[in-house]
């Protein structure tokens, strides 16, 4: 669904309406805009730098890209994670929501309505730019510390004409409905499969939000 959606997206980008008063998004962040961080962590903590890492990173984003929106007031966050949500919360950051019970019942159901409760932030203006912090899964012993925009949704990188295939579609409804229908749901795939990557690169889960990797310790 993925790749549909980044298709489509790339040829309908120039044509979808903007969010009102919004009509150049591509466009650098001003100070005036608003920025929403999601850092995605585990509720424990005591198996080295997993959790420090998304933190650091967080911070780095926000000392260093979004130091305007800290300095206006205009940085928020929504946590995943106790450890995450203790951490900016204990540092007086504008955390506008936590939720650390996704780690209780990890399934698309449980991640799908914090995906929407941002997608509504953005669609009513309280957001405008949204970058999820998470640790991706790639093996036992080996996670990539990702950075990764949420919203607006871009469009992927032009191939070559060379490179380039095209394929074709028949769209019932036209195909602004269908991109318009899909992206939400696209969106909220993308944050289930960030807040999955994380849960497997914990050195401490088992999968039902247990002790792991670390041998059990309560962490």
């Amino acid at each position: 669904m993925r790749e549909v959606v980044d298709e489509w997206t790339h040829e309908s980008h120039e044509e979808l309406p903007a969010r009102p008063g919004r009509e150049h998004e591509a466009d650098a962040l001003v100070a005036d805009e608003k920025v929403l961080l999601v850092p995605v962590t585990s509720n424990r903590g005591l198996c080295g730098a997993f959790n420090a890492n998304v933190i650091k990173q967080t911070m780095r984003l926000v000392n260093q890209k979004y130091a305007k929106q800290k300095k206006n007031g205009t940085l928020s966050f929504i946590c995943i994670g106790k450890k995450a949500t203790e951490y900016f919360r204990r540092n007086n950051y504008n955390v506008i929501s936590s939720h650390s019970e996704v780690y209780d019942n990890l399934k698309f159901e449980t991640v799908a309505p914090i995906a929407e409760r941002i997608m509504q932030g953005y669609k009513g203006g309280e957001f405008d730019k949204v970058e999820v912090i998470y640790n991706q899964f790639k093996n036992a012993a080996v996670q990539l510390l990702i950075t990764e925009q949420f919203l607006p949704v871009m469009p992927p990188p032009r191939e070559s004409t060379a490179k380039k295939t095209t394929t074709d579609y028949i769209f019932e409804p036209g195909k602004e409905e269908i991109v318009l229908e899909l992206i939400p749901k696209s969106l909220k795939t993308q944050l289930y499969k960030a807040v999955l990557d994380s849960n497997a690169s914990d050195p401490g889960a088992d999968g039902r939000g247990g002790s792991g990797r670390c041998g059990g310790m309560d962490r």
